[in-house]
């Protein structure tokens, strides 16, 4: 299977073959397109372990063919004999509905009967079932179920069923949800958001003839300044009734109407810092045109919006979104490797005031070029990573913690603001130096008629590493040699004792063994190391 389900390092086939003659066999690879993703491990004479060394992506590939060797060492260097290992990818449910664009927002006139208001499509990488997707609507804003959503031909069709009124509600937010056809395992999901617009139905209502759509506007003007007009005239052009004018929503109390004339002008001070987070930095002034008339009910009206942009001027500093940022590493992490923000921290950075006065760059101090800051620069708000610049300085056992200050400063060049925060990176260990002996060579010496339970000598080896990749963690693994099976090795201890019965030593015949013994740490897992063992037998009468 692709990806985490079938995990780097996993044996994923077992070859077996034999030689009439029982000479030990070595099963290899041919190098060829795609013949990295495993690798051969022999683990006996006759057979070995086929490992996946890459992580699979069937949408990437779904199959492999990689050559087989096989030699028994009499052949002559390079000769051997060859079988195709086909390997096949199987799809897991691990990639997400993704919709087509679409239009975000429908205007449906009030009076619209039942039908189909839009269609959406999503689309899935994987294959089967886990590559179909069905649509639903969540219930978010749709209360009266007055909206539907069925699947046809892997499309959603969005649907009118009940009836709109504008009275009531001109505005829906509807979520649409693509879900692919799981078994019951993982399900994925993907969600379109819709704003469905109802467009009122009057009778002769006013008309707006001049509108400004767009205004723009210092932060810092006066109290009383005019910032645009309209004009309305009744739409039954024959009564031609006054028009009185009115903010129906929009202002917060920052403008007001002259009802006679149309004219828009400002009531308090504006910051546009404080309300970029509610209206981006702009107000959206809805207007109504009434006609003045006591004939018609209810008193035929007309709407319309502007919007008043508040342009910046320079009175924010780059802020970070925490007042300071705990991360950590791996100590063995490649160049431009991204350290690990630890919660609650948030790696963003915003300044709200408006074009290059909302520009900023952002930059380390004192991390002595370990790191560096990416987006180097950024407008208004900036999410940011910190990368490892120089791998090789990364080192836990020489240094475990490292503090520097990143600091966000404006582009401008007269009198630009600035922050900082503290940076901490806490560096964390790895497995990446093995067991030393403490010596290159052990001796010991044995009387010949030595017996059961005796010392024969004790091995030690340590780890600069720490915890169980350390020295805690190292175990003496394996005791090789010819009279190793006569003999038991302590793996915490690193003792040699013997445990045969019978006699083993006889200096007449053998005056000196030579064995290999090994040390691994993280527990007898990890990286091994190995050192010579030589037994001096000596002679008793």
């Amino acid at each position: 299977k692709e990806g985490p389900d079938t995990p780097v390092g996993s044996t994923i086939y077992r070859l077996r073959a034999f030689d009439v003659d029982g000479d030990t066999l070595t099963f290899g690879k041919r190098d060829s397109d795609g013949s990295d993703i495993i690798k051969i491990v022999n683990i006996n004479h006759n057979e070995a372990n086929v490992i996946l060394s890459k992580e699979l992506d069937r949408e990437e590939r779904d199959e492999y063919m990689v050559v087989l060797t096989l030699t028994d060492g009499r052949l002559g260097e390079g000769n051997f004999i060859t079988q195709s290992l086909l390997i096949l990818v199987e799809d897991v449910n691990d990639n997400e509905p993704i919709f087509k664009p679409y239009r975000s927002t429908i205007t449906v006139p009030e009076d619209s009967g039942p039908g189909i208001l839009t269609t959406l499509e999503a689309t899935d990488a994987d294959e089967g079932p886990y590559g179909q997707v069905k649509y639903t609507l969540a219930e978010q804003d749709n209360e009266d179920n007055i909206f539907t959503v069925t699947t046809a031909n892997g499309k959603g069709l969005i649907k009118l069923v009940g009836q709109l009124d504008y009275e009531k509600k001109f505005l829906y937010h509807l979520k649409v949800l693509a879900t692919d056809r799981s078994n019951g395992q993982r399900v994925n999901t993907a969600t379109a958001g819709l704003v469905i617009k109802v467009d009122d139905v009057e009778d002769m209502p006013p008309e707006f003839v001049v509108v400004s759509p767009v205004a723009r506007l210092s932060e810092d003007v006066r109290v009383g300044t005019s910032v645009l007009q309209v004009k309305a005239v009744d739409g039954d052009r024959g009564i031609n009734n006054p028009i009185k004018y009115s903010i129906v929503s929009g202002s917060d109390g920052v403008f007001d109407i002259e009802p006679n004339t149309g004219k828009v002008f400002t009531l308090k001070k504006i910051d546009r810092e404080a309300i970029i987070n509610v209206n981006s930095g702009a107000y959206i002034l809805e207007i109504e045109a009434k006609e003045d008339s006591s004939k018609v009910y209810p008193t035929p009206t007309a709407r319309t919006e502007v919007t008043v942009i508040i342009t910046d001027v320079n009175d924010e500093a780059p802020t970070f979104r925490s007042n300071k940022y705990m991360c950590r590493v791996n100590e063995n992490a490649q160049a431009n490797t991204p350290v690990t923000f630890l919660p609650p921290a948030e790696p963003q950075v915003y300044d709200y005031d408006q074009g290059t006065n909302g520009t900023f760059e952002m930059f380390l101090e004192g991390d002595e070029g370990l790191f560096e800051v990416t987006p180097r620069q950024g407008i208004n708000d900036a999410s940011f990573l910190i990368r490892v610049k120089d791998s090789t300085r990364l080192d836990y056992e020489k240094m475990t913690v490292i503090n520097f200050t990143l600091v966000a400063r404006e582009t401008v060049t007269f009198r630009p603001k600035s922050s900082a925060v503290p940076v901490t990176v806490y560096v964390l260990d790895m497995n990446d130096n093995f067991p030393e002996f403490s010596k290159p060579l052990y001796e010991a010496s044995v009387p010949e008629n030595s017996g059961p339970g005796t010392t024969v000598a004790i091995v030690y080896a340590r780890d600069m590493d720490s915890g169980k990749f350390g020295s805690e963690g190292i175990r003496y693994t394996s005791l090789g040699g010819s009279i190793a099976d006569l003999l038991s090795l302590d793996s915490i201890s690193g003792a040699i004792t013997i445990k045969s019965e019978v006699p083993i030593f006889d200096r007449e015949q053998i005056s000196k063994h030579y064995l290999t013994v090994e040390a691994r740490d993280d527990l007898g897992m990890g990286n091994r190391n190995t050192v010579q063992l030589v037994i001096n037998v000596e002679d008793v009468n």
